[in-house]
């Protein structure tokens, strides 16, 4: 702890000890600390002042960047977790714009569930890539979602782009990445109950 301390404050003794050499140089050519007069003597003061302040500054900088590292590491294994249980999760997820509807990102439950690839959908709008819901339907959810900031429990009936109907129950809500407004959707797959209940 010590130690630590110590090393946390070795700035802030150079930059006194430079302070003092060169008000010393600057008081006396050969090198002896001597102080002549009133100016002399303002000049040491204001030296020795700039010296604390600077390495003060250096302190609360060095402080300042070790939190700010510290920050972003406990930020970036948040964010590396939340990555792993979207992409994991068994339940179709999908990640949107909301400003556009372009896919952002989606997960493989979700490539399954609607027959498409990755590659063709991510920057799409998911009718683009072939799965469509009524334009009613579509312009209603959208409304609420961004009205409301979530979507919770919806039915919708989605055509995946082989032509085939799928049942799913849709809950959107809107969250902030990086300053941009997304849309993170969840699709459980209810076409299997849907059959057995006709």
């Amino acid at each position: 702890m010590a130690a630590a301390y110590i090393g946390g404050r070795i700035p802030a003794l150079v930059i006194t000890f430079l302070a003092i050499s060169v008000c010393a140089f600057l008081c006396e050519p050969i090198g002896r600390f001597a102080v002549h007069d009133a100016d002399d003597l303002e000049r040491l003061a204001a030296l020795l002042v700039a010296g604390v302040i600077a390495s003060v500054t250096i302190d609360g900088m060095n402080r300042a960047r070790r939190a700010a590292e510290r920050s972003f590491a406990i930020a970036h294994r948040g964010e590396e977790r939340l990555s792993r249980m979207f992409l994991a999760s068994p339940v179709a997820k999908s990640l949107s714009r909301l400003t556009d509807r372009r896919v952002v990102d989606v997960n493989d439950a979700y490539l399954r569930t609607f027959g498409v690839t990755y590659a063709e959908i991510i920057g799409r709008v998911p009718a683009d890539a072939g799965i469509t819901v009524g334009p009613e339907s579509r312009e209603q959810m959208m409304g609420q979602l961004r009205d409301d900031g979530e979507l919770r429990d919806v039915e919708v009936q989605l055509i995946s782009r082989s032509g085939e109907t799928r049942w799913v129950l849709m809950s959107s809500h809107v969250i902030e990445i990086d300053g941009e407004a997304l849309a993170l959707s969840t699709f459980v797959d209810l076409t299997a109950r849907k059959h057995a209940e006709q």
